[in-house]
């Protein structure tokens, strides 16, 4: 049993023996809790826990936790700061960084500083992962399951994977696959250099990443 098709091809280079009718694609059990979530619900209450009245300001969700943390969100400030459009930002980091990756905790919070372009939600703690997620215009990681949990909601995500950087550590993480299986399956965008995030986030930022079509296919 598999979660995808990404999954499937993996599967099948492993064990050549294998045939495609041995393999069963059974979704991602563990998003099942977002098919009765009521989004709309949940994205209007973490909007009045964090004091956002300006219904027009995108919001830019970004979920960092393990090393190259702090490269990436790094990428992303000073993209955001170049574009200059009024957003909200929300760093989220996980709770465990400072045990699993605490090499990181300084330089964010130093680059976290300089971010000049909108209203800054230091302190999301009043809300859960998933209700930030659903409040967020778009959610920015390297390759964290929060990407993922956008996806199962229609969202748009990022995957910030450099190669000297996020995508350096996603290979270390899953030596396996080649790709993050949600670019793959045109769930996510990835970018790998600056250029590209500039032009990505401008477009996240004007709602049209043009995900929503595969992501329903998928999930």
């Amino acid at each position: 049993c598999v979660n995808d098709e990404v999954a499937v091809k993996i599967a099948l280079e492993a064990w050549p023996d294998f045939h495609r009718f041995q393999i069963e694609i059974v979704g991602f059990p563990a998003m099942d809790k977002y098919a009765t979530l009521d989004v709309s619900a949940i994205a209007s209450q973490a909007r009045r826990k964090l004091s956002l009245t300006d219904l027009d300001t995108p919001i830019i969700l970004y979920g960092g936790g393990g090393r190259c943390t702090a490269h990436s969100l790094n990428e992303l400030i000073t993209v955001l700061n170049d574009i200059g459009q009024e957003i909200y930002l929300i760093p989220r980091f996980h709770p465990r960084m400072d045990k699993y990756a605490p090499e990181e905790v300084g330089p964010c919070q130093k680059i976290i500083r300089g971010f000049k372009s909108g209203t800054l939600i230091a302190d999301s703690s009043s809300c859960d992962s998933p209700s930030l997620i659903a409040l967020a215009s778009t959610t920015v990681s390297m390759f964290s399951t929060m990407l993922i949990e956008a996806a199962v909601l229609r969202k748009q995500n990022v995957a910030i994977l450099y190669p000297e950087a996020g995508r350096a550590e996603l290979l270390k993480s899953a030596d396996t696959i080649k790709e993050l299986p949600l670019v793959e399956m045109g769930c996510c965008v990835k970018a790998e250099n600056r250029a590209q995030l500039r032009s990505i986030m401008k477009l996240a930022l004007e709602n049209n990443l043009g995900l929503e079509e595969a992501q329903k296919k998928n999930f």
